[in-house]
């Protein structure tokens, strides 16, 4: 397979003292039922993206396991800033930060954002005085073009009656490391986000639904505390994220699995029969569905989705419609 997660997931299996089970994105089919009753159970449409670990639990759970361990979210604990190297470059190293924008622009970006891109952002970010960057930000904020694309997703009055734009602004004040160049500040920031914690509640919740109890070792305490007090060049070096925890994923998993570069995840793939299969069987007029959701959502939102997702077949658009479909039942 191409797809550099398929492929860490079969090297794993392979390496022996394990009983794996595989699943492809043409199974989903074969579950539907079983999903549609968990599905039943969500009260949140954000959980409509976990098919893959909702798939997981649920085979866990018909095997009798009572506990699954979860990956989430070592990138936090084990990691650092992805900008770490604008820091860098702010602190005056400049060979180092092009050994490590070399090794970001290989690893993760396959060529595709050079490292003189990378390192032009990093150099840019130096020279450009605070008090410039401070004045462009409010000047950004004031222009009406630049509304967050988020309040075009429901309705004004839902907008006004939650204060939903000040929701956003501190969501993203919280997410945001800001100026400071601390690596260690950086990092204590990054591990209380609130997407986190929204992350782990997700997870918990769907394994709720399907029967079994989702533990996050990488997020415990003690093991957070322990990178806490390793220095910034354990936890990125040469471009590789969670270098320390790689090192020691080298002692007991294959290298091409210690060592895998890429962002990419096969997750999003197990979504995508689902909303194929719902989006055609769906009898209900997209004009009933915007009636019905009409004090979520804008006016026009719903009839725009279905003939932009389901009649001109663009992803994201249809993937929208399927929640409104969700919603709607």
């Amino acid at each position: 397979a191409s797809c550099p997660e398929t492929r860490a997931s079969r090297a794993v299996a392979a390496s022996g003292n394990l009983n794996p089970g595989f699943l492809q994105p043409g199974d989903v089919g074969d579950y539907d039922s079983e999903l549609q009753k968990i599905w039943s159970r969500f009260e949140d449409p954000f959980d409509l993206d976990m098919t893959l670990a909702a798939l997981i639990y649920h085979l866990a759970a018909s095997e009798g396991r009572r506990v699954v361990l979860a990956g989430l979210d070592g990138d936090h604990v084990a990691g650092i800033n992805p900008d770490y190297y604008i820091r860098l470059l702010k602190q005056g190293h400049w060979r180092l930060t092009w050994r490590e924008v070399s090794g970001l622009s290989r690893h993760y970006h396959g060529g595709h954002i050079s490292a003189g891109k990378l390192y032009l952002q990093a150099v840019k970010s130096r020279m450009i005085p605070p008090v410039v960057r401070r004045i462009k930000k409010q000047l950004l904020e004031l222009s009406p073009s630049n509304k967050p694309k988020d309040l075009d997703s429901i309705s004004t009055e839902l907008q006004h009656r939650v204060d939903f734009r000040s929701r956003l602004e501190e969501a993203a004040r919280r997410s945001s490391p800001g100026p400071q160049d601390d690596f260690d500040a950086v990092y204590r920031q990054a591990i209380t986000v609130p997407y986190l914690t929204a992350g782990v509640e997700r997870y918990e919740r769907v394994g709720a639904y399907c029967g079994v109890e989702v533990r996050q070792p990488l997020l415990d305490k003690r093991l957070a505390e322990f990178f806490a007090a390793v220095p910034w060049n354990l936890k990125v070096r040469d471009g590789w994220h969670k270098y320390l925890l790689r090192l020691l994923a080298e002692r007991y998993l294959p290298a091409e699995v210690a060592w895998r570069e890429g962002w990419e995840s096969i997750s999003g793939n197990f979504n995508l029969p689902l909303v194929e299969s719902a989006t055609r069987a769906c009898q209900t007029p997209p004009s009933e569905i915007q009636a019905a959701l009409g004090d979520w959502l804008p006016e026009g939102k719903v009839l725009q989705s279905h003939r932009q997702g389901v009649l001109d077949g663009v992803a994201e658009p249809r993937y929208d419609y399927y929640k409104y479909l969700v919603l709607h039942k």
